[in-house]
């Protein structure tokens, strides 16, 4: 299958998918998140705020702030580009690009300090490639943050055969569907 014939697919599943096992599958994914190795010893630690058809990690940011980690969420600045600002409370955010929450702290510019990156995908396969939404953020993101974890989640119909791979694409470490 070719890359937008995936994103339909995909798109189509989440349409269709009951809201309890969505919600069921978030909560699983989060608990397994918090008990990942990689983000148990962790400091710098970068999320996303989740977009309405994103495997819900609301509960996970909270319990890594309250940790005392860092935490980072993207920002988007610009055509294929984004770059990470530090989280401090869910009421000192802003909406950004394509209706996405931000917090409003400082810019993370340290970006060889982030231990792991969790990251979004529309599909991902056994071999660890990842399909975005076809906008290159997160690509160019984790190719500036190479020491960083990366740690793919979606829900269990996300994970797909095969996803096409560009040279630019990079994959992820672990996944968690």
């Amino acid at each position: 299958m070719e890359k937008d014939e995936i994103r339909a697919a995909i798109r189509a599943a989440k349409k269709e998918a009951d809201k309890t096992q969505l919600a069921a599958w978030s909560e699983a994914c989060c608990k397994n998140l918090l008990a990942d190795p990689d983000i148990i010893n962790a400091r710098v630690v970068m999320l996303f705020h989740p977009l309405p058809d994103e495997i819900n990690i609301l509960p996970v940011l909270s319990a890594l702030h309250a940790l005392g980690k860092t935490v980072l969420l993207p920002e988007v600045i610009g055509p294929g580009e984004m770059w990470a600002r530090v989280y401090d409370d869910e009421k000192n955010m802003s909406k950004s690009f394509f209706d996405i929450y931000i917090p409003k702290g400082a810019v993370f510019t340290e970006l060889d300090k982030i231990d792991v990156i969790v990251c979004p995908g529309i599909a991902f396969d056994r071999e660890l490639h990842r399909l975005g939404r076809g906008k290159g953020f997160y690509d160019g993101f984790l190719k500036a943050a190479p020491r960083a974890v990366k740690i793919g989640i979606g829900y269990p119909f996300q994970l797909v055969e095969s996803v096409p791979v560009e040279p630019h694409d990079i994959c992820m470490d672990k996944l968690m569907i």
